[in-house]
């Protein structure tokens, strides 16, 4: 592929349409961004990769690399195919265990695990038998292992295994879904809830030593309210996946895809 002028950070998407005329109109800027990559929405699209993703380095040697197509019978090939050859629901084990096991950062590897006790998510029917989309999340507090705990939250906020677990991913407004459907929908409260509840300031205020904080009439004091949780919901709408590229694992390519942050869709 040609060297073009910086148009972007990684994680970025530079669809072709929306290129500069000078930088569109080139053929061989089309050329390279149809062989590059193809959105099988029809516009050509250049993505920049996953956070930390590196190419493969064979000097190395191989450390069970993402098995998404398999040999199929009839000598054919088929995307997903759990039942001949290899099973890959256990990819995600086999790649978690080797890396945790054997890598040389094994404090940042163990504050990793420990962070994803705090802010667990179990398999979606959906992405059962994906391998990436499960490694980029866990991926999030190995990255943060000694960084700030609100980072870890940010990436889980946006994290689209975290919106399928707890819900919130397509949460409408109000008044979009009034709009809309001319119905009074409330968006769904159960990620405002948790991430209060289980992720953060838990269900009682405490003191330095640990122990609850009693009121004037001997009872625990709440964190929050319902009335919090209701408000706090509507927050939480707009989150949706962000729109489809070639170079991710994944199960089609309807709606969009799992392993970037989700898109907030007003």
């Amino acid at each position: 592929m040609a060297n073009y002028a910086p148009m972007g950070k990684l994680d970025d998407e530079a669809a072709l349409s929306a290129l500069p005329s000078e930088i569109a109109s080139n053929a061989q800027v089309k050329s390279d961004i149809a062989s590059y990559s193809v959105n099988p929405h029809g516009d050509g699209v250049v993505v920049c990769g996953s956070v930390g993703e590196v190419g493969s380095d064979v000097a190395i040697g191989d450390i069970d690399g993402f098995d998404i197509k398999t040999p199929h019978e009839n000598g054919g090939w088929t995307v997903y195919d759990r039942e001949i050859h290899r099973d890959h629901d256990k990819q995600k084990k086999n790649l978690w265990t080797h890396l945790s096991l054997n890598s040389p950062d094994q404090l940042r590897q163990r504050v990793a695990w420990a962070l994803y006790q705090i802010v667990p998510i179990a398999i979606t029917e959906g992405v059962d038998r994906e391998t990436e989309v499960w490694a980029n999340y866990y991926d999030s507090f190995v990255r943060n292992a000694f960084g700030n705990y609100r980072d870890v939250l940010r990436e889980m906020s946006y994290s689209n295994l975290m919106g399928m677990w707890l819900s919130f991913e397509d949460n409408q407004a109000v008044q979009y879904a009034l709009d809309r459907d001319g119905r009074a929908l409330y968006p769904d409260e159960n990620y405002a809830r948790e991430i209060m509840q289980l992720f953060s300031i838990g269900l009682f205020e405490l003191n330095m030593d640990g122990t609850k904080k009693i009121d004037s009439n001997g009872e625990p004091i709440s964190t929050y309210t319902p009335e919090d949780i209701t408000s706090y919901a509507r927050a939480w709408t707009g989150f949706t996946k962000n729109i489809y590229r070639g170079n991710a694992e994944q199960q089609g390519n309807a709606g969009g895809q799992r392993i970037d942050p989700m898109r907030i869709d007003g």
